[in-house]
């Protein structure tokens, strides 16, 4: 391996999202996770429900939909990571030179 090919390597896995780090994220306050993942705009949605739903906790469906939202955005956010990093590879693929 030569030393560009090492640089563009790392250079590559630099630019690339940690799912882990996204799914914690997501589980301390939902949005966030959306937000690192690429979609701020879904990220904030996400959030306000969640704070909306808290928020009228003290009725029983809010609590209810806070929870499946939770669960969902773990599940979201690791798919939006997976696509985000898969379409990295691909751009970054197509545009090296073939030796």
């Amino acid at each position: 391996m030569s030393y560009d090919n090492a640089i563009n390597t790392e250079r590559i896995k630099n630019q690339m999202k940690n799912k882990t780090l996204g799914i914690v994220m997501n589980c301390v306050l939902p949005g966030t996770g959306h937000m690192y993942s690429g979609s701020p705009i879904k990220g904030v949605i996400v959030m306000a429900v969640f704070i909306a739903c808290m928020v009228t906790s003290f009725l029983i469906a809010p609590l209810f939909i806070a929870f499946f939202l939770w669960l969902w955005g773990m599940f979201s956010v690791n798919k939006e990571i997976i696509a985000f990093n898969d379409a990295l590879l691909t751009s970054e693929l197509s545009q090296t030179p073939q030796q």
